[in-house]
């Protein structure tokens, strides 16, 4: 029989926080005028258990 268990990469929370990617080529100011060198990816659906929070084990 299938178990579900909760999923061991988002923790059941079905998306996962994308990446804070940085280069000084990006370089841009932001509301305060400091530059700023990330772009913050936004999060996206768990790849592990496809946005269901939960894997079926054996």
């Amino acid at each position: 029989m299938m178990e579900k268990l909760l999923c061991p990469k988002c923790k059941g929370s079905k998306t996962v926080s994308g990446e804070m990617v940085c280069n000084m080529e990006w370089r841009g100011s932001n509301s305060e005028n400091e530059m700023d060198d990330c772009i913050a990816e936004p999060s996206k659906e768990c790849p592990v258990c496809s946005g269901k929070g939960f894997i079926m084990a054996a």
